[in-house]
């Protein structure tokens, strides 16, 4: 496996673990494996079963083996400012994309696993169809999709897969190509295809996985990531270049520069502070619709001192961000910028959203639409929209 983006290990090497641990990789491959099987209509129980017949639970073994044989190294970076963390013009969208959890201070707070490294992944199948052909298609949505450690939903340890010869594989491998070569879109055209239909028609074809057919858009969000065209969106951000990007450097702080001017609605030199800042955290509205992007929401105004987190019952609830940024090198060694995101329910029914700290308890509201508005946005708009500017406006 290579490394293509930074990758910063959830379980830091610098205070004595490994840089590539099975359990962290469990952990990305259970969750595009639930999002792949909700995608075909099976309800939380059945999603289950079917996850613990794959990877095990405490009462049943995993079918499956991982072991990582060879670590990529020692991550370097902690303390430092790398090269590809420099501040770009008019804004640092790389140090933005890392957020304060991982740069502090002008430099990284944790070390890294730089692009390039490699390490070696080993897999023990079942010699069933069913379970194998499932288990690979999570792997394949897993590589493509998503990555490992943290920041993972901004651009940060994507992999890949070398081709493997010479061992006896199961034959979903061969159809959905996992390797360097095919597991993967390497033109802007096959991404935007994938964008459209996140499913791999092989797959389809090959069938072994005994899946249902893909669900289709239903009266209500569903309650978790469900990886159907109905419920997942994908598009192309537009490059500064028309032929995209010469470094990921450059592609990452392209990236941040893009997701800041949506959060902005408006380009970065015009405004430095968010709509929902003004309206709803220092002024007297309350709609906000930003919770649709991830909660909690974490502010810091320096001059005059004043910090405040948005957050779901004080804290007791988490919503990752829907939104997925990643970097995507093609077959012409040029990069480019691809996202996606899940449309699912914000919150459960009943939950509260609160300003904390200096904000003194205030209660905020979420429209009922703020997940289908705000990716909505993303997905088709980008940074030209302000369909994220909360209702009401603060008195003067």
């Amino acid at each position: 496996m290579t490394v293509m983006t930074p990758l910063f290990s959830g379980d830091d090497p610098a205070d004595g673990g490994d840089a590539i641990r099975v359990p962290s990789i469990r952990g990305q491959l259970r969750f595009w494996f639930r999002a792949l099987a909700a995608g075909r209509g099976y309800d939380e129980t059945q999603v289950w079963e079917q996850e613990e017949e794959v990877f095990g639970s405490t009462r049943v073994p995993s079918r499956i083996a991982l072991r990582v044989d060879a670590q990529p190294g020692t991550p370097v970076g902690r303390g430092q400012e790398p090269p590809w963390t420099a501040a770009g013009k008019p804004f640092a969208g790389t140090r933005y994309l890392l957020g304060p959890g991982l740069w502090q201070d002008g430099a990284l707070s944790r070390g890294f696993v730089p692009k390039g490294r490699t390490f070696e992944l080993a897999i023990r199948f079942t010699g069933c169809d069913r379970i194998d052909s499932r288990f690979l298609y999570a792997f394949w949505a897993w590589l493509t999709l998503g990555g490992l450690g943290a920041r993972t939903r901004r651009g940060f340890g994507q992999l890949r897969c070398h081709p493997v010869d010479g061992t006896a594989l199961p034959d979903a491998w061969t159809f959905l190509g996992l390797d360097e070569a095919t597991s993967w879109p390497t033109t802007l055209a096959q991404w935007n295809t994938l964008a459209a239909a996140p499913v791999l028609p092989v797959a389809e074809d090959y069938g072994a996985h005994e899946w249902g057919p893909l669900v289709t858009r239903g009266a209500e969000l569903p309650d978790s990531p469900t990886l159907t065209p109905a419920w997942w969106g994908g598009r192309v951000l537009a490059a500064r270049s028309r032929n995209g990007y010469s470094t990921f450097n450059e592609a990452l702080q392209d990236a941040g520069r893009q997701w800041r001017e949506f959060l902005l609605c408006s380009k970065i030199d015009q405004s430095r502070s968010t709509p929902e800042w003004r309206d709803a955290i220092i002024g007297d509205g309350n709609q906000f619709p930003r919770a649709a992007l991830g909660l909690p929401v974490v502010y810091h105004r320096p001059q005059p001192p004043f910090q405040a987190t948005v957050q779901a019952d004080r804290g007791q609830l988490r919503r990752a961000s829907p939104v997925w940024i990643r970097p995507v090198l093609l077959d012409d060694n040029r990069w480019h910028i691809f996202t996606h995101a899940f449309r699912a329910q914000l919150l459960p029914n009943g939950t509260t959203v609160t300003v904390e700290g200096d904000g003194k308890g205030k209660q905020l509201d979420i429209p009922e639409d703020a997940v289908t508005t705000a990716l909505d946005a993303w997905l088709q708009v980008g940074t030209s929209s302000n369909r994220l500017r909360p209702g009401r406006r603060p008195q003067r």
